[in-house]
């Protein structure tokens, strides 16, 4: 989710300013097979993000 600030200085240059929140993240679930090579497996069943769930950020582009 995000705002887009674009402010035309000319028809062909253009400064782009963004606010954005990221309130989500993909969750992966890794497994290991045979563990110390004794057989054993092991299943991560809560999974791990990705990347942080909660970012904010700003960026700033320019079109010249």
């Amino acid at each position: 989710m995000g705002v887009d600030f674009s402010i035309g200085i000319s028809p062909k240059d253009t400064i782009l300013f963004t606010v954005f929140a990221d309130f989500g993240s993909p969750v992966a679930h890794p497994e290991i097979d045979n563990l110390f090579k004794d057989g054993w497996n092991w299943k991560n069943v809560g999974g791990n993000h990705i990347m942080g769930p909660y970012r904010f950020g700003v960026t700033l582009g320019f079109s010249m």
